[in-house]
């Protein structure tokens, strides 16, 4: 009797224990590092801002921006396609996945917008490390490209502008003196070798979808554009120890970008299809029907 007393008490001394270690178990499972299912680290989720800051990195880098296009010409004049670098996606030049009617979009409404594409008395800048503003604004609309004059004679500078490189921004205000939001850098370009090492040509690097608001301003840092001084009203900033990144919130003047008080007058553009100089017709409308409304007599 007594060894069956002794067999149940250690029965249930047992039982106790593996229901006590049970806990333990679970507790563990629920405060200790984990990802949710009890499998592994915790996996840290990636914010769109981080995912932003390493775009910008990666265009400082020397990276293109997936925007950017590669043109592929039939002749110097002629660009029969346009492939999109890294699969970037054609939002306004292909139909949507129900195939409804794009609508019609009357031509002639391209404009330039910048300085004169023409020779000048140097070809590049001969230092690296110049931010440039263009001050005439940009209108609501879509960026095409970017342009510039690839000029064959160096003048004063030590190169000719073939095989130099710059980035090309976007400048958005905040509304600050000063104050610009960089929405767009192009990552980094090289001003392309001549068909005729003598002859001088506009120099175009081509854009697709780059959506820009009335005011934004055009801007470039490097080598590669020419130039005038004593003449013109760029916005000069030398020395920038580097171009701004793209979503980087900058304060001209201040900062890594002092102000070089001297006149200056670059070859530097972009054509811009202006939506206030746009006929739009046909197409289709769609998410047009009012929802149900609520209480009884919806």
């Amino acid at each position: 009797m007594k060894g069956r007393k002794f067999l149940g008490m250690g029965f249930a001394l047992l039982v106790a224990a593996l229901l006590l270690l049970s806990a333990s178990v679970r507790v563990r499972a629920q405060t200790g590092p984990g990802n949710g299912n009890g499998q592994g680290p915790p996996q840290d989720k990636i914010t769109h801002a981080e995912r932003a800051a390493a775009a910008g990195r990666a265009f400082q880098q020397g990276a293109l921006n997936p925007l950017m296009v590669e043109a592929t010409f039939e002749t110097t004049a002629d660009v029969v396609a346009a492939e999109l670098i890294d699969g970037a996606p054609h939002y306004f030049s292909h139909p949507n996945y129900a195939n409804s009617p794009l609508p019609e979009v009357t031509a002639g409404a391209s404009t330039l917008v910048g300085n004169p594409l023409q020779e000048r008395a140097y070809a590049t800048d001969n230092a690296a490390n110049v931010f440039v503003v263009i001050p005439g604004a940009l209108p609501d609309g879509f960026v095409e490209s970017f342009q510039t004059w690839n000029q064959a004679e160096r003048g004063g500078s030590f190169a000719p502008s073939a095989g130099l490189n710059f980035h090309a921004y976007v400048l958005r205000p905040t509304g600050a003196a000063d104050e610009y939001t960089v929405v767009f850098d192009s990552g980094q370009l090289t001003v392309p070798q001549l068909a005729d090492p003598a002859v001088s040509e506009v120099a175009e690097f081509l854009v697709a979808n780059l959506a820009v608001q009335e005011g934004d301003r055009l801007a470039f840092y490097g080598q590669g554009v020419p130039l005038d001084i004593g003449a013109g009203s760029d916005g000069v900033y030398y020395p920038s120890p580097s171009g701004p990144s793209q979503g980087q919130t900058i304060t001209l003047g201040s900062g890594g970008f002092p102000v070089l008080a001297q006149a200056r007058s670059y070859s530097f553009a972009a054509s811009v299809f202006d939506l206030s100089l746009a006929s739009i017709s046909g197409g289709m409308r769609k998410f047009v029907n009012e929802l149900p409304g609520l209480g009884p007599n919806a």
